[in-house]
């Protein structure tokens, strides 16, 4: 007789914060096969909160709400993986950053991104990687999961649309142009969410927007876009999506105050 798979009981990931708020996120309590593989982390997933990395094959826990903070967008950021998705692409970066041409973006990403000799945080290179992958669309560098789940997403709202069409014709109404919102099912597919935590954490960290110098680190990773495109794209998020915009800006503020830290400690050290 053919054993099922092992369960662990049900599942503790927390859902529904970006649209309800803090307070009334609630837990899954669906059946759970996976254990979070992040030594940060004690949960218990079940196969809808969870994604397996590409790279090293381990399971963790993968928010489907657009948040970005799961531990999966951890593990794929911090470089705890060395063969991360984004790992070749920030390579690449330093590389190009190397060169005499590039000195003065160099010198704002790696040492001066406040002004006062601190280099930017971590996440802004990470955030603006992955939405590299996102916006140059390569379906190899999607995990398979992912890409079920946004085709049976794209299905489903085109036979809503087929419907609501049907049923205008039968009733003798014009049809409307307009879509139904969505929401996006997988990280890779956060482009807007993922430029605009990178614009937030910078403006945030040195004080200053500095779009254009965002612009250019969006080039250097193979993305070219028009001037305004970082601007107009945390415009959109914070007027389409303003509870998203909020956990973002929570974000950026919390990884300032992280980083404000360590160089008040370097500081210490200094001048002690």
């Amino acid at each position: 007789m053919q054993r099922g798979r092992e369960h662990f009981g049900t599942c503790d990931f927390e859902e529904g914060e970006s649209y309800y708020g803090a307070c009334d996120s609630q837990i899954c309590y669906e059946t759970a096969h996976s254990v979070c593989a992040s030594e940060d982390c004690a949960n218990i997933i079940c196969k809808r909160h969870c994604e397996t990395c590409p790279a090293c094959g381990l399971t963790f826990c993968s928010s489907r709400d657009q948040r970005l903070h799961d531990c999966f967008y951890l593990h794929e950021t911090s470089r705890q993986c060395k063969h991360s998705l984004i790992v070749p692409l920030l390579a690449q970066l330093d590389e190009k950053l190397a060169m005499p041409s590039q000195a003065t973006l160099r010198e704002f990403i790696k040492s001066n991104g406040d002004g006062l000799g601190n280099p930017l945080p971590r996440e802004v290179p990470a955030d603006f990687a992955l939405a590299a992958l996102c916006l140059s669309g390569h379906v190899e560098d999607v995990p398979p999961s992912a890409r079920i789940d946004q085709k049976a997403a794209q299905l489903q709202r085109r036979a809503t649309r087929q419907r609501e069409a049907r049923a205008c014709h039968r009733l003798g109404l014009a049809v409307a142009a307009t879509r139904a919102p969505y929401h996006r099912v997988d990280l890779y597919k956060r482009s807007t969410a993922l430029i605009a935590s990178g614009a937030l954490v910078t403006r945030i960290f040195s004080g200053s927007p500095h779009y254009s110098q965002q612009i250019e680190l969006l080039r250097l990773l193979g993305i070219h876009r028009q001037e305004d495109y970082v601007r107009d794209r945390l415009d959109a998020l914070e007027n389409a999506r303003p509870q998203l915009y909020n956990v973002l800006l929570h974000r950026a503020e919390s990884i300032a105050h992280r980083e404000s830290s360590k160089a008040d400690t370097r500081q210490q050290v200094l001048f002690s």
